[in-house]
C-alpha cells in the first residue's frame, strides 16, 4: 500500500470520527443548540436582546422555572407526574417565613424549616401514590388544592412583604458580577446532574421508570425510588419558591400560579420522556430558558396582551416540534444530511 493511500484513508477516518461526535452532539445536547440558535436569530430581528440587561433579565426571571422544571423532570423520569410542585413553591416557604416570626427565630432559619416542610409533602405524596395506588396526577393535584387552600388560611388572603432578611439577600444581592440567585441555580442544578449520573440512586431512577418490571425483577424496590422522585421534587419546589420570592420581595396567594405549564414544558423541550426513562437532567437549564426566551421574546416585540398567551404557546409548540422531530432522527438527517 503506497504512502499516500495510508494518507488518504487516516484523514477519512479522522474526519468519519469527527462527524459521529459532532453527531453525538447534536443528539446529547440539542435543547442548548435549539436554545442558542432561537436566541440568536431572534437576536437579529430584535437587537435588544443582545444588550446585557436584557441577558441578565433572561438568566434572574428563569431560575425559579428552572429549578422547578428540575424536579418535575424527576418524576417524569419515574413515569409519575407532580401537579402540586407550585402549591409547594408558595407554601413550604410561607410557613418557614411565618413560623420564623411567630416563634421570633432567626431568619436564615425560614429556608430549612422550608425544606423540612416540603419533605413532608413529598413523603405524603409519595406514600399515597406507591402504597395506597392513587395515581400521580389525581393525588398531586389533590395537594395542590389542599396546599392553595391552606395558603390562603395562614395569611388570610394578604399579602406578606416582612420577608427575612436573608430573601432579601439572595434576590438582590450578588457575588462580584453574578448574581446570588443565578449562583444558586447553578450549584442546584450541578448537584442535580451529579445526583441523576453519578450516584447509583440516581441512574436507578431511570431504571425503574424505563421498565419498572425489569427494575422489581433485578431486585430494585421500584416503589421506593418513584417515593423519593417525589421527595427530590418538592424539596426542588421549595426552592424554586425561595427563589422566587427572593426576586418578587412579597408573597401573594397568587406567587408562582403561572409557573406549572413552563415547568412540565421545560423538562418536555429537553427531551425527559413523559412516558419516564428518558431524559438528561443537564439539558433541563436549557428548556427552561428557552420558555424565559419565549416569554422575552414577544414582550421585545411588543406583542400585546390580547395576542401574548397565543404567540407564546405557539412558540413552545414549535420548541416541542422540533424537540419531538430530533426524537425521530428526522431533524438530524435534515441538519446533518443523514447517516452516510
Amino acid at each position: 500500500m503506497s504512502s499516500g493511500t495510508t494518507v488518504r484513508r487516516a484523514l477519512e477516518s479522522a474526519i468519519g470520527n469527527d462527524d459521529s461526535l459532532l453527531r453525538g452532539l447534536v443528539t446529547d445536547y440539542f435543547p442548548w443548540i435549539l436554545t442558542v440558535g432561537i436566541y440568536l436569530i431572534a437576536g437579529f430581528f430584535l437587537p435588544t436582546l443582545f444588550e446585557g440587561d436584557t441577558i441578565e433579565t433572561v438568566f434572574i426571571q428563569s431560575t425559579a422555572v428552572t429549578i422547578l422544571a428540575l424536579g418535575m423532570a424527576f418524576t417524569l423520569i419515574v413515569a409519575e407526574i407532580d401537579l402540586s410542585i407550585v402549591s409547594v413553591l408558595l407554601f413550604a416557604p410561607t410557613a418557614g417565613i411565618l413560623a420564623v416570626q411567630h416563634f421570633g427565630l432567626p431568619g436564615i432559619l425560614a429556608l430549612p424549616l422550608a425544606i423540612v416542610v416540603a419533605l413532608v409533602v413529598g413523603y405524603i405524596n409519595g406514600i399515597v401514590i406507591t402504597k395506597i395506588g392513587v395515581p400521580s396526577l389525581i393525588q398531586t393535584l389533590a395537594a395542590w388544592w389542599a396546599l392553595q387552600g391552606a395558603v390562603l388560611s395562614l395569611t388570610q388572603g394578604r399579602t406578606l412583604a416582612a420577608i427575612p432578611e436573608f430573601y432579601q439577600t439572595l434576590g438582590v444581592g450578588s457575588i462580584g458580577p453574578v448574581r446570588n440567585l443565578i449562583i444558586l441555580t447553578v450549584i442546584v442544578v450541578a448537584l442535580a446532574w451529579f445526583y441523576s449520573v453519578k450516584t447509583v440512586s440516581g441512574r436507578r431512577l431511570f431504571l425503574v421508570g424505563g421498565d419498572s418490571d425489569s427494575a422489581s425483577r433485578m431486585g430494585i424496590d421500584a416503589a421506593k425510588y418513584r417515593r423519593q422522585a417525589f421527595l427530590i421534587s418538592a424539596v426542588l419546589a421549595a426552592l424554586g419558591g425561595i427563589a422566587l420570592i427572593s426576586r418578587v420581595g412579597v408573597i401573594s396567594s397568587g406567587t408562582g400560579a403561572d409557573l406549572l405549564m413552563p415547568a412540565i414544558a421545560a423538562p418536555v423541550i429537553a427531551g425527559v420522556s413523559l412516558f419516564g426513562g428518558t431524559g438528561k437532567i443537564i439539558n433541563v437549564p436549557a428548556g427552561a430558558l428557552l420558555v424565559q426566551l419565549i416569554l422575552t421574546i414577544t414582550r421585545v416585540a411588543g406583542i400585546s396582551g390580547y395576542e401574548f398567551q397565543l404567540v407564546q404557546g405557539l412558540l413552545v409548540f414549535v420548541a416541542v416540534v422540533l424537540m419531538e422531530l430530533k426524537r425521530q432522527n428526522s431533524l438530524r438527517t435534515l441538519v446533518l444530511g443523514g447517516d452516510r
